[in-house]
């Protein structure tokens, strides 16, 4: 089954420091996930298998993960100041979904991959693009234009599989 929990865009809505300093999430009716500023979190039902034997990551068919997509990244660095409030607010609302997944995953390019390394301690490992669905790669490759314009994705580089042991995510952002 697959449930998308779209985010809204707050700080293009509210002005810089109130969109800076009141991060919140925000859920859906029917109580689904649902993130401000520019971030997206969805439940995947994986519809190909992936893994590396370096990192121990496996997903297979079938599979449910924790998709994370930051929509832009334009303000990466302004994310960076609401980032953990909003990490932590994820974490208590994966709790209350057990049994949750294993893994919360990002397959983005390289440079994004890079900082979701650096800020929030994702293992990163480069697939074969080849062994990924063609859906993952045009949706990388539409985004990353929209925002650096067409034909900046023969620049992109190929994707990156990001991605935490769920565990460890709510071991780091679940506070009691």
């Amino acid at each position: 089954m697959l449930e998308r929990f779209v985010g809204s865009s707050l700080s293009g809505q509210l002005g810089r420091d109130e969109a800076l300093s009141a991060p919140r999430l925000e859920l859906d009716p029917d109580g689904r996930i649902c993130l401000a500023n520019d971030l997206m979190v969805s439940y995947e039902e994986a519809d190909f298998s992936i893994g590396d034997f370096a990192t121990g990551f496996e997903i297979r068919q079938g599979d449910t993960y924790i998709s994370l997509h930051l929509l832009t990244d334009a303000r990466l660095l302004d994310f960076i100041n609401y980032m953990d409030p909003l990490l932590e607010q994820l974490a208590e609302e994966i709790i209350k979904k057990q049994p949750y997944p294993k893994y919360i995953v990002g397959i983005t390019y390289p440079a994004l991959a890079n900082f979701a390394a650096r800020m929030v301690d994702f293992k990163l490992f480069r697939p074969d693009p080849r062994l990924l669905p063609a859906e993952i790669i045009a949706n990388m490759r539409e985004i990353y234009e929209a925002q650096r314009g067409e034909g900046s994705a023969e620049q992109m580089g190929d994707p990156v599989i990001a991605f935490l042991q769920t565990e460890d995510f709510l071991q780091k952002y679940l506070h009691a």
